[in-house]
């Protein structure tokens, strides 16, 4: 069931840009929707929106049988959670935590209860007397994470909360949101311009460009089955590179030609026509090898990805990254033909960017 639904929304500022132009979403009931794309889609326009800091220039939003867009942001039974965490620096992390609480006119033992609890599940014993100055940025986003779970809303609404945060304490925060979100069993949408953190705890990931969605769907959907070359770059945790492609027939064989200047050993076919499309190779589609043979390339970088290599081959003008064996070792300068493994290549109609299947 729908605890959340947005319906033809739009947001256009005073300068006329549209910031969000149409978006159509409904969220499911405990569904965790992680909204990704780069800066300016209209992602964190969108969450405000939802949460009644702006109004929409058209569109609905609805909750359960009662529409939103019209109430003040204290009555729409959401919780939001800032980049900047907005703590009061003069209380303590227990003050923060119960604020919320006490405006309500909790009872004092149920703001104790209350506090207790969201220090367990947020990660805070011992740091209830501490003010934010004394906290790390890890710390703040979990007194706010914690302040926001004890209003126990139907939808949580976080923006970027795991930005600037180093990579040990960004995993950390990644499993104590995703146990905050099964503790609590409300709806939550996350902004994000991260990929890795959209795919490791979405139920469904939202790909926003332009203030429009450009796809939705499962972590795996979007990422093994992107609907453009937009979403399959943005979706890549490795760098892609995209090539101009058509195939040439020969008296006797057959070859690829990328960006009308490298010939290279062919797929058995490519789509729709033999006309002019665009290859898309992620790293793992492209393997680096010894063999004497075209097109010769030279490695002109080598990076540790945490598993393996990523070597860096430029062959004509361009560069092309592959993934090596673990136990291979590759040098800068050395001679090296790169293998396309077609079966994990993806193909876009060179006017449209639209995907193409073979």
């Amino acid at each position: 069931m729908a605890v959340l639904k947005l319906r033809g929304l739009k947001k256009r500022f005073s300068n006329k840009v549209m910031a969000v132009d149409g978006i159509d979403l409904e969220v499911r009931d405990g569904e965790f929707i992680v909204i990704l794309g780069p800066s300016g889609a209209g992602k964190s326009t969108l969450l405000r929106l939802v949460a009644g800091l702006e109004s929409p220039t058209e569109g609905e939003i609805w909750m359960d049988q009662r529409r939103l867009d019209a109430l003040p942001p204290r009555d729409r039974d959401i919780a939001m959670v800032f980049q900047e965490t907005a703590l009061f620096p003069h209380l303590r992390v227990y003050e923060n935590l119960g604020f919320g609480l006490q405006a309500r006119g909790a009872k004092f033992i149920d703001v104790l209860r209350g506090v207790n609890e969201a220090a367990l599940v947020m990660g805070l014993d011992g740091m209830l007397g501490r003010y934010p100055s004394e906290l790390s940025g890890g710390q703040r986003r979990r007194v706010a994470l914690g302040r926001a779970f004890l209003r126990h809303p139907k939808v949580f609404l976080l923006d970027e909360p795991l930005s600037n945060l180093d990579t040990p304490l960004r995993l950390t925060l990644r499993t104590e949101l995703a146990g905050l979100h099964r503790k609590s069993g409300a709806g939550m949408i996350m902004v994000t311009h991260d990929q890795a953190d959209a795919l490791a705890l979405a139920d469904r990931v939202v790909v926003m460009k332009e203030g429009r969605i450009a796809q939705m769907g499962t972590p795996r959907e979007v990422s093994e089955a992107p609907v453009d070359q937009f979403v399959a770059n943005l979706l890549s945790p490795l760098p892609m590179v995209f090539f101009m492609a058509r195939m040439e027939d020969h008296e006797d064989s057959r070859s690829i030609v990328l960006d009308e200047a490298m010939r290279w050993p062919p797929p058995a076919s490519i789509p729709g026509s033999f006309g002019s499309v665009v290859l898309g190779l992620r790293p793992e589609a492209v393997v680096p090898t010894r063999a004497d043979d075209r097109p010769k390339g030279e490695v002109v970088k080598v990076s540790w990805v945490g598993t393996t290599n990523l070597v860096t081959v430029r062959v004509g003008r361009r560069d092309v990254h592959c993934l090596a064996q673990p136990d291979e070792t590759w040098k800068v300068g050395e001679s090296v033909t790169p293998r396309i493994d077609y079966a994990k290549a993806l193909w876009f109609d060179s006017g449209t960017g639209a995907r193409l299947t073979v």
